[in-house]
């Protein structure tokens, strides 16, 4: 294997597992010579022992389980699509039975055991974490949330981008290292202001950046909410 091959560290019963993507795929054509067939679903082949990594982190690889399935020159299987409420419903079950609230590891034994189509991934990439969805099932008994609030989808904070340093460098120098509403400057903290927020569409060309202090950019902030 070269020195610039991509490689998987992924620990599979106690052992560890290095496969490159090129090793992952041709595992996915032998696995569909042995069970005789061109598309196979992800519940099928974990079920084999010879496997090297499970589905999910193929997944993660790939981007999806279809591309890589595609990349293999095998059919993808038709996508299955999520009943959310049968979700919910499924993971209240199983906290019931076990009589407080499941970890990751009982909710996969559990969802093995009554046969259910979900994966503990599933419940991590639609609700974001198990703790999320646990949450909002007790604010939703506590009358703190609706019922149509607990099926929603979880949406990450986007993380706010930082304007490139070079950039930022020539804002400072356009506006000759001033605030351009007040005219502070150093040693008043200067910040580099989106004119248009990126959550609304604004870039990072010079023509919508400008310079503010804090105090200014904070109070367009207080302004703008």
């Amino acid at each position: 294997m070269t020195q610039n091959s991509e490689f998987l560290f992924q620990r599979d019963r106690n052992k560890a597992i290095i496969l490159s993507k090129k090793e992952i795929l041709e595992k996915l054509r032998l696995f569909g010579k042995v069970c005789g067939k061109s598309s196979f679903t992800t519940r099928e082949y974990d079920a084999w022992n010879k496997r090297g990594v499970r589905s999910d982190t193929i997944t993660r690889i790939f981007g999806a389980w279809s591309k890589a399935m595609a990349m293999a020159d095998l059919k993808p299987t038709r996508v299955w699509k999520k009943d959310i409420r049968e979700m919910v419903e499924t993971f209240k079950q199983c906290w019931k039975d076990l009589g407080n609230e499941p970890t990751g590891k009982q909710l996969t034994s559990y969802l093995m055991r009554v046969n259910s189509p979900y994966k503990l991934s599933s419940y991590r990439g639609y609700f974001g974490s198990l703790g999320r969805l646990a949450q909002r099932i007790q604010d939703q008994q506590a009358g703190k949330i609706s019922d149509s609030q607990v099926y929603e989808r979880h949406a990450p904070k986007r993380k706010r981008r930082t304007v490139p340093l070079n950039v930022r460098y020539s804002v400072l120098k356009r506006d000759g290292g001033k605030c351009v509403l007040c005219g502070a400057s150093p040693p008043t903290n200067l910040e580099v202001d989106h004119i248009i927020p990126v959550s609304k569409g604004g870039d990072d060309s010079l023509s919508n950046l400008r310079t503010l202090c804090a105090n200014c950019n904070k109070g367009k902030s207080d302004k703008d909410a």
